[in-house]
């Protein structure tokens, strides 16, 4: 279980694999923001009252999130997300291998 609940807003448009990765990342005690698009994240960056440590963004979203969401988050740490790979198209993106990806950026 992580300590001190870190913040991670989750950015993806994919219904299933977003509503998987909340339940997970809340599951191991985790604040998570949901955002279903670009103008619900940016919201979300732009108003919450605590800091968020990561944000995981699909990957469709990138160019118009990343550079609009850092002047208000300049500290948050951005973790890519993409539903399949080009380069490697038979891996499979689990909820559990997303919580690993978060899990790092919280080791010590």
């Amino acid at each position: 279980m992580v300590q001190d609940h870190p913040t991670v807003l989750v950015a993806v448009r994919g219904t299933e694999l977003r509503n998987a990765v909340v339940q997970s990342l809340r599951q191991d005690g985790y604040l998570v923001l949901e955002a279903a698009g670009t103008s619900d994240a940016l919201y979300l960056a732009r108003t919450h009252s605590r800091p968020i440590q990561v944000m995981l963004i699909d990957v469709s979203m990138k160019d118009e999130l990343k550079p609009a969401v850092k002047p208000y988050r300049p500290h948050t740490k951005i973790l890519l997300l993409a539903e399949h790979s080009e380069e490697c198209p038979q891996e499979v993106v689990t909820p559990e291998t997303v919580l690993g990806k978060i899990r790092e950026f919280f080791k010590p």
